[in-house]
C-alpha cells in the first residue's frame, strides 16, 4: 500500500514536471519570435534611417549641382563663352592642377583685357603684339577660342619669364597660376573638353536654362516663404504689441515684477502643501485602518483564547484529568495589543502634527513680518546716518560735539556698507541686519519644506 502510494506520488510529481517542461519550452519559443520580431523592425529602423540619410544627401547634392550649373550659365553669358567650352576648360584647369574659380577669375581678367586692347589701352594690347596676334583677328572670337589662341602664342615664347609676364598682362594674377593648362595648347585644351562631355561633366546651353528655370521657382517659393512670414509679422504686430504692454500692466499692477513673483512662488507652495495635505489624508486613512484591522485581530485572539479557557475547565473536571492552556494565544493576544496602540499612537501623532498647507502659510507669514521689520531696521538706520545734528550753544562743548558727529558719520558709513555689500564695520550684528539674515532663513526653510512635501511618503505607507 505505501508503495502505491508512492507511484502515484511520483506519477503526480512526473506529470507536473512534465508540464511545466512544457510551459518552459513555449516560453523559449515565444521569447524567440519575439528577438526575431525585434531584429526585424531593429533592421527596418536602420535601413530607415539610412534611406533618411541618403535622402538628405542626395537633395543635398541636388542642390549644390543647380547652384553649380546656374552659376556656369551666367559665368558662361558674361563672358561670350559657350557652356560645353567653359565646362572644357574647367575641366583642362582641373588635370593641370588648378581650381576651377582660377580659371574663371582669369577668363574674366582676359575679356576685360581684350577689349581694353580693342580701344588701343592696356597691359593686354602689348603682351598681344608680342606673341603676334593682331586685335582684329581676335576681337570677334569667343572666349574660348581666344584662351585658345593666348594658350599657343604664350607657349612660342623661349623663356618661363617671358610666358609669365604675358600671361599676368592678360590674365592678371591668376595668369601665373594658369601657365600649366594653357601649357596643353589649343589641342589640349580640345582633348579636355571632349574628356570632359565623355565624363557627364559638360552640359549645354539648353540644360543649363533648364536649371536657371527651376533655380528661379526656388527663388521664387523662398521669396513667397519670406513674404509670408512678413505679412504674418506685421499682421500680428499689434496684437503682440496689446499682449506685451497688458503682460507689463499686470505685472505692474500687482505690485511690481518682484510681488508679482513673489505671489507666483507662493501660489505654488501652497499649491504643493495642497496636494501633500491629500497625501496626509490617506496617510491617517490607512494608519487608522491599520488600527481598526489591528484592534480586530486582538478581539478574535482574544475570544480564542475564552474559549480554550471554557473548554479546558470543563475537560479538567474529569478526575485524573488536568490540562494546562497553551501560552501561544496569550502571547498572540498581548503582542496585537501592543501593536495595536503603536498604531493608535502613529494615528494620534500623525492627527496632531500641523497639515503641510498651515505651515507654508506660517513660513510666509513670518517671512513677510520678517522683511518688513528688516526694512524699517534698515529705514531707521538710514535716517540715523543722515539726520543732522544742532550744535551745541555752549562754545566749550564744540571739541567733544564734533566728536560726537564723527562717530555718528562712522554709524552711517557703517550702515550704507551694510545695505551695499551685506558686510559691517562694527563687529557686532545691527537688528537689521539680524532681521535680515532671520527672513533669509525663514526663505530657506521654506524652500526645504517645499522640497519635503515633493518627496512621496513611502515610509507612511508601508
Amino acid at each position: 500500500m505505501a508503495l502505491g502510494n508512492v507511484s502515484v506520488g511520483l506519477n503526480l510529481k512526473n506529470k507536473a514536471f512534465n508540464k511545466g517542461m512544457r510551459k518552459s519550452g513555449q516560453v523559449s519559443k515565444g521569447f524567440g519570435k519575439t528577438l526575431a520580431s525585434t531584429k526585424g523592425k531593429m533592421v527596418a529602423f536602420g535601413g530607415a534611417m539610412v534611406g533618411a540619410v541618403a535622402t538628405g544627401a542626395f537633395a543635398s547634392m541636388i542642390k549644390g549641382q543647380l547652384g553649380v550649373i546656374d552659376a556656369t550659365a551666367k559665368l558662361a553669358d558674361r563672358t561670350n563663352i559657350s557652356v560645353e567650352a567653359l565646362t572644357g576648360l574647367r575641366h583642362a584647369a582641373q588635370l593641370s592642377g588648378e581650381s576651377a574659380a582660377t580659371l574663371d577669375g582669369g577668363l574674366q581678367k582676359m575679356t576685360r583685357g581684350i577689349g581694353q586692347a580693342i580701344q588701343g589701352t592696356g597691359a593686354a594690347r602689348t603682351a598681344l603684339e608680342s606673341m603676334g596676334i593682331s586685335i582684329e583677328s581676335i576681337k570677334n572670337l569667343r572666349a574660348d577660342e581666344q584662351f585658345a589662341l593666348i594658350s599657343d602664342g604664350i607657349n612660342g615664347f623661349g623663356t618661363q619669364a617671358e610666358k609669365a609676364a604675358a600671361a599676368a598682362d592678360i590674365f592678371g594674377r591668376a595668369g601665373i597660376n594658369m601657365l600649366n593648362t594653357m601649357a596643353l595648347g589649343s589641342e589640349g585644351l580640345q582633348t579636355a573638353r571632349k574628356e570632359a562631355e565623355l565624363l557627364g561633366v559638360a552640359f549645354d546651353r539648353t540644360d543649363a536654362a533648364q536649371v536657371e528655370a527651376a533655380n528661379d521657382a526656388l527663388l521664387r517659393v523662398s521669396q513667397l516663404v519670406t513674404g509670408i512670414g512678413q505679412k504674418l509679422a506685421i499682421e500680428l504686430a499689434p496684437y503682440i504689441e496689446f499682449v506685451s504692454t497688458k503682460m507689463v500692466e499686470f505685472a505692474t499692477t500687482s505690485g511690481g515684477v518682484g510681488q508679482f513673483v513673489i505671489k507666483a512662488v507662493e501660489k505654488v507652495a501652497k499649491g504643493i502643501a495642497f496636494a501633500a495635505d491629500i497625501v496626509r489624508v490617506f496617510e491617517l486613512a490607512w494608519i487608522g485602518a491599520k488600527v481598526v484591522i489591528a484592534g480586530v485581530i486582538t478581539g478574535m485572539l482574544w475570544q480564542f483564547q475564552m474559549i480554550e479557557k471554557g473548554i479546558l475547565a470543563v475537560i479538567n473536571l474529569i478526575p485524573g484529568v488536568e490540562i494546562q492552556a497553551s501560552q501561544t494565544l496569550g502571547i498572540a493576544v498581548e503582542a496585537m495589543k501592543e501593536t495595536t496602540k503603536e498604531f493608535a499612537s502613529d494615528f494620534k501623532k500623525t492627527f496632531e502634527k500641523d497639515l503641510p498647507s498651515t505651515k507654508v502659510d506660517k513660513m510666509f507669514a513670518k517671512i513677510k513680518k520678517g522683511s518688513k521689520l528688516a526694512a524699517a531696521e534698515i529705514a531707521k538706520a538710514r535716517e540715523t546716518a543722515v539726520t543732522p545734528i544742532a550744535p551745541p550753544e555752549d562754545p566749550d562743548k564744540t571739541k567733544s560735539t564734533g566728536k560726537f558727529q564723527g562717530a555718528l558719520a562712522g554709524t552711517g558709513i557703517n550702515a550704507i556698507m551694510t545695505l551695499v555689500s551685506g558686510a559691517s564695520a562694527e563687529p557686532k550684528e545691527t537688528m537689521a541686519e539680524k532681521k535680515t539674515i532671520e527672513a533669509l532663513f525663514g526663505i530657506k526653510t521654506v524652500l526645504e519644506t517645499i522640497k519635503e512635501l515633493s518627496k512621496p511618503k513611502v515610509g507612511a505607507l508601508a
